[in-house]
């Protein structure tokens, strides 16, 4: 097993917190338990400060200087924990220290909760994901190439949800709920891709209109295929929609432009559904700036000149203003989750 494989390992099992932190104090890296005890999902979180989650008046002396070792105080979603903390600066021979690793270690002090009540919320909160990456395992069994893709999706979507829920206008006052929500179901964006045949999907070039036409049938095949879905969930609940309703307006109309050009409705403006907007501008994104079979990747400087560009042609106008306001975030998302790859430049949107 190599050492980064076993780091990944350690990582994902231990029992302590760990997370890797930005030079500037954001963090680019969670494990299970430092989420659990969060009580955030793991899009919550990365690019975010560790200060935001954090109440300790001395962590910035750790910022930009050596390691550090003291106390934290976790602002959980459940309450606060307090965990002892160390800090050890990850460097690089040429370019300084470039990021560090923080192991968080609990203390014995809790704060009580309904057990029973919150054993049961975790419960559904827990068939709601497992659900939800299932389904998007559908996509990447057929076409791995969009694994990393979909979690950044991921990312970003709850970036741009987070931005617009801050500012509570309109349709785009979401809840917290809303937020989590919307950023789990962008994953399944591309479930209607079982669909597509292979040849299509890796294809190393530009498609023929035939395959072109193949490729534009994921999106109704998606929204189809979670929109019966959710249709069975909701007579099995007695409810009028559920989480699956979100996912179907995502899979369905997330190739949709603001100026009806799109597919597969022609849908224009804000008849498109808001989480549908948003997810067009988080793909675009990481399609733009990830390697594919058909293309290299663009810089993050190039997509967003591109996006600037197409708000109220492609995208939202708002939704282009999230992304603006939080282009720090997408920039720390795509430089630690970016591999390096030349192939040809395609310039076709799949």
């Amino acid at each position: 097993m190599s050492q980064t494989d076993l780091w990944r390992s350690l990582f994902m099992s231990s029992r302590d917190g760990l997370f890797e932190l930005a030079a500037d104090g954001r963090l680019l890296d969670v494990n299970p338990t430092f989420r659990e005890w969060l009580g955030q999902p793991r899009e919550a979180v990365i690019g975010r400060p560790l200060a935001k989650f954090a109440i300790c008046p001395t962590l910035e002396v750790w910022l930009g200087t050596a390691d550090w070792t003291g106390f934290l105080r976790l602002q959980g979603r459940r309450g606060e924990r307090l965990v002892s903390i160390t800090i050890t600066e990850v460097r690089s021979r040429d370019y300084g220290p470039v990021r560090a690793i923080g192991v968080a270690r609990d203390l014995p002090q809790s704060m009580p909760v309904d057990e029973q009540l919150q054993q049961k919320v975790d419960e559904l909160d827990t068939t709601q994901l497992v659900t939800i990456n299932t389904l998007a395992k559908l996509a990447e069994f057929h076409d791995p190439d969009i694994a990393g893709h979909l979690e950044r999706v991921r990312l970003y979507t709850f970036s741009l949800a987070g931005w617009l829920a801050e500012q509570g206008k309109g349709e785009a006052a979401l809840t917290e709920t809303q937020v989590i929500e919307l950023a789990r179901c962008a994953v399944l964006h591309d479930v209607g891709k079982v669909a597509v045949p292979e040849r299509v999907l890796q294809k190393p070039g530009r498609l023929n209109p035939e395959e072109w036409e193949l490729m534009k049938t994921h999106a109704t095949f998606g929204g189809e295929f979670l929109a019966g879905a959710d249709g069975e969930l909701q007579k099995l609940l007695g409810v009028s929609s559920t989480f699956l309703s979100t996912a179907a307006d995502i899979a369905m109309y997330h190739h949709e432009r603001f100026n009806g050009d799109g597919y597969p409705r022609g849908f224009k403006g804000f008849d498109i559904p808001l989480p549908a907007r948003i997810v067009a501008l988080a793909d675009v994104y990481d399609a733009l700036t990830s390697v594919r079979v058909y293309k290299q990747a663009w810089t993050h400087a190039e997509a967003k000149e591109l996006i600037t560009k197409e708000q109220g042609r492609h995208f939202d106008p708002q939704v282009v203003a999230a992304f603006l306001a939080t282009e720090e975030i997408f920039g720390s998302i795509y430089e630690s989750m970016q591999s390096a790859v030349d192939l040809p430049l395609v310039e076709q949107a799949r």
